[in-house]
């Protein structure tokens, strides 16, 4: 697993980890009495406060680890359809064969929408931008909302 710590709101940590499948990690790992008591020894200090899986190899985003710096920025944007979503996703592929984002759908559903997840890695927040205002997103946000986080040495 790695862990990232939010740059707007430090108390915000994305951790993302690879599972062989949504059911493995909902149905063998989160009850399991190792991951159940390392939750109950933080309670009270964390909460989760939201939760997803996407269908993206984790070892394809190229997170950065302890001491490689730079920031990692997460874009979940919501749509009515895949269809409607198809033009994120081929934007998102483009971006992709120069190495600098990874997307994918949401696989576990959120109210009959869908929803499109990209991690972008890259040396700073300013270079991200520059990246999206050059791509055609002239505010930088592409149309969803992005956070950026930087790797939290645990």
């Amino acid at each position: 697993m790695s862990f990232f710590q939010s740059l707007s709101s430090p108390s915000l940590i994305y951790i993302f980890g690879s599972w062989e499948s949504l059911d493995q990690h909902m149905n063998h790992f989160i009850p399991s009495a190792p991951n159940q008591a390392t939750l109950k020894s933080l309670q009270g200090d964390v909460s989760v406060e939201w939760l997803l899986h996407v269908g993206v190899e984790r070892g394809e985003m190229g997170l950065p680890g302890p001491g490689d710096g730079g920031v990692v920025g997460v874009r979940r944007e919501v749509v009515e359809g895949r269809e409607d979503g198809r033009e994120v996703e081929r934007r998102v592929e483009k971006d992709e064969r120069e190495g600098r984002i990874e997307g994918g759908w949401r696989v576990d559903g959120v109210d009959g929408r869908e929803e499109w997840v990209e991690v972008c890695v890259f040396g700073s927040g300013k270079e991200y931008d520059e990246f999206e205002r050059k791509a055609g997103n002239e505010d930088g946000s592409g149309g969803g909302e992005v956070g950026w986080a930087k790797v939290l040495d645990i």
